[in-house]
């Protein structure tokens, strides 16, 4: 199976800090590129192709032999911080790829939820008790928890934050709710790609989301999973004190 792999218009070479500037920005942070010249890729152009290190010999290549290339639209590029106007096309084996080829070096702490293409991806749970916080002098010049995470884990402080305002209110109806689909989606990618390197495209192209998988996604970013794991140990625990009472009874 071989790796994602991106097609850079009229790009004759590419390195990690050109990546923001054709949109793929995110792809840089941790993973070393491997760009190879190409001199006839979609629909006949000329450019770059690369993928993120390590992968078996020979990639990247631009092939259509056992994989869809699609161009990543304008908007998606521009949203993702593009400056210029170069084309920019994903390749994606028809095997798909799996969640560990795409895993940041460091992942942030959580629940795996398995998305709707069969694969079990780890999500980051935001809630404070489950953050580090910063430390800061107090008054007294003792050092105390700020309140206030890492910038490594303040996105998805904040999307957690978004996502319980409505339920603690119970007013999560509406297409402005962060659980109406559209925004829904765009939290589980946002999620989704803290741990992972893609975006909104990537994980069109993947089939990861269902209504259903994004509600899943929130979920465990909300730790909900925990919750519900006392709950079921409590239930437990108080059906086994009510069987014992009544044996004693007896």
């Amino acid at each position: 199976m071989g790796p994602i792999q991106y097609f850079i218009s009229g790009a004759q070479t590419l390195n990690s800090g050109e990546l923001a500037a054709v949109g793929l920005g995110y792809l840089g942070a941790d993973g070393a590129l491997s760009p190879r010249g190409c001199g006839n890729g979609p629909e006949g152009l000329a450019g770059v192709t690369v993928c993120v290190q390590p992968h078996s010999p020979g990639w990247p290549k631009y092939t259509t032999d056992g994989y869809a290339w699609r161009e990543i639209p304008a908007k998606v590029l521009d949203d993702n911080g593009r400056t210029g106007d170069r084309r920019v096309f994903l390749g994606v084996p028809d095997g798909g790829v799996s969640p560990e080829s795409l895993a940041r070096r460091e992942q942030l702490p959580g629940h795996v939820v398995t998305m709707a293409e069969g694969g079990r991806w780890l999500i980051p749970v935001g809630q404070q008790w489950a953050l580090p916080m910063v430390l800061k002098l107090d008054a007294d010049g003792n050092f105390v928890e700020s309140g206030t995470p890492p910038p490594s884990h303040a996105r998805v402080w904040e999307i957690v934050t978004t996502l319980m305002t409505p339920v603690v209110g119970g007013t999560d109806a509406g297409e402005d709710s962060p659980f109406a689909m559209k925004n829904l989606a765009r939290y589980a990618c946002e999620l989704i790609a803290i741990n992972y390197r893609v975006s909104t495209f990537e994980i069109s192209e993947l089939g990861l989301l269902t209504y259903s998988v994004a509600d899943a996604v929130a979920a465990a970013a909300m730790d909900l999973p925990t919750f519900e794991a006392w709950r079921d140990k409590k239930k437990e625990q108080d059906s086994d004190g009510g069987a014992t009472s009544h044996g004693d009874a007896d």
